[in-house]
């Protein structure tokens, strides 16, 4: 989704819960783009980590349409492996297009989802974070992923 630019410490909200403890969210912390600058910041990519409270998040969206290093930028929107979103990005800094270019998003093996206990379920504090967990597992198999294949002639 087109919107502002994050970079390294930009923030993020997390609405996932360990038990009864809210994760928050907090900044990315990257590693990020450290050779490609938004606002003197290294840019944010997919698969960058954010600090929570609880474990460390990963982000998992990012936009299809510009890549940074090689890696889909990130932008204010972007889910990531708890449920969350990215809140806070470069108001000077657009990134994306106007149409509705389809998001990257990792390889659904390799987002690391965590685990929902059962006094989350009984609680039901999670429900936001299991509803974008489960928008990014929809979106994954929508778009599909290629097989790596071995060919000799």
């Amino acid at each position: 989704m087109p919107g502002q630019a994050a970079t390294i410490g930009s923030m993020h909200v997390c609405p996932m819960c360990t038990g009864t403890v809210p994760h928050v969210g907090g900044p990315i912390s990257g590693p990020g783009s450290p050779n490609v600058l938004i606002g003197g910041k290294p840019a944010a990519v997919m698969g960058d980590m954010c600090v929570c409270s609880g474990p460390p998040d990963t982000i998992a969206q990012g936009e299809s349409t510009v890549l940074i290093n090689g890696k889909p930028a990130v932008t204010v929107g972007a889910l990531t492996a708890h449920g969350g979103t990215i809140s806070v990005g470069e108001p000077t800094v657009l990134i994306g297009t106007g149409t509705s270019a389809p998001t990257a998003i990792m390889a659904l093996e390799k987002i690391p989802f965590p685990k929902i206990t059962i006094t989350n379920r009984l609680l039901g504090n999670t429900k936001e974070a299991e509803a974008n967990q489960e928008k990014l597992r929809k979106e994954s198999q929508r778009q599909g992923r290629l097989g790596q294949f071995n060919i000799s002639f």
